[in-house]
């Protein structure tokens, strides 16, 4: 299920005060719990090491996620790593290469926007601004934005093709889209918002526990202690069965005892 229709279904059952950004950040927690606790993704780098034999790892690789140290076919003993900032030393060869196995952190679902002035180039078909935090793939939505703060669509659900950066005007970034999805074009105070496409990290019929955990958060600030318990209930029914599921697909090889006797 796409995360919008978890919020949508929750506004539909249960219209309360809380706002989209809110309802983001109570799915966070239920994808980053299903993400470290049961459904774990494993990546693996290579890194070159030093003239001391330690390696700066990327930010987004801790050390309490490292699973496989190794330095020339060799397991390195995790006990041993001594974490310096973001230098880690393993006692590795000086200027080898690591090969890093990790459990992939959990990537919060990204509100990006831009508030201000854009260019909105038909013809080069891309949107020039001052900033830009987007990143190639996203989906975009457009608005123009008027003296009173109303806002009118301009265009949505524009695929962003490329991020290209150039310096020889104001308007330093060039986000390229598709052809013919900007319209006439023009010069607009604009509020360009990225398009949230991101998918509950379990599948049905166990990706209703959302809706019961995001139904259950807004209980219990509303201080409703009844409903809560219902629909906490409900999450923990759902999340029980999900990783029951979970142990019964996992791979199991048997095993056997030796030296007993």
């Amino acid at each position: 299920m796409y995360i919008n229709d978890v919020i949508r279904q929750v506004k539909r059952f249960y219209p309360s005060e809380y706002d989209e950004p809110e309802l983001y950040i109570w799915c966070n927690e239920v994808s980053a719990m299903l993400m470290i606790e049961d459904r774990n993704v494993f990546r693996e780098i290579c890194l070159p090491t030093d003239a001391d034999g330690c390696v700066l790892l990327p930010e987004y690789v801790r050390l309490e996620n490292i699973e496989i140290v190794e330095s020339g076919g060799k397991q390195l003993e995790k006990k041993d790593f001594i974490r310096k900032g973001r230098m880690l030393d393993c006692g590795a060869e000086p200027d080898s290469e690591l090969r890093i196995v990790y459990i992939e952190p959990y990537r919060p679902i990204r509100l990006t926007r831009y508030r201000g002035e854009a260019v909105l180039d038909a013809d080069r078909n891309c949107i020039r601004t001052g900033a830009c935090e987007f990143l190639s793939g996203d989906t975009l939505d457009i608005y123009s934005v008027a003296y009173d703060g109303s806002r009118e669509l301009i265009a949505s659900a524009v695929p962003l093709i490329e991020v290209a950066f150039d310096t020889s005007g104001s308007y330093m970034y060039m986000l390229r889209v598709p052809e013919g999805t900007l319209g006439s074009g023009g010069t607009y105070d604009c509020l360009i918002m990225r398009h949230v496409t991101d998918k509950t990290v379990c599948a049905e019929p166990y990706d209703s526990m959302y809706i019961d955990y995001i139904l259950a958060k807004i209980n219990l600030y509303q201080r409703d202690t009844e409903a809560y318990n219902q629909h906490i209930t409900a999450f923990n029914s759902r999340l029980g069965a999900y990783k029951r599921w979970l142990i019964n697909r996992m791979p199991a090889h048997g095993a056997k005892l030796e030296n007993w006797w």
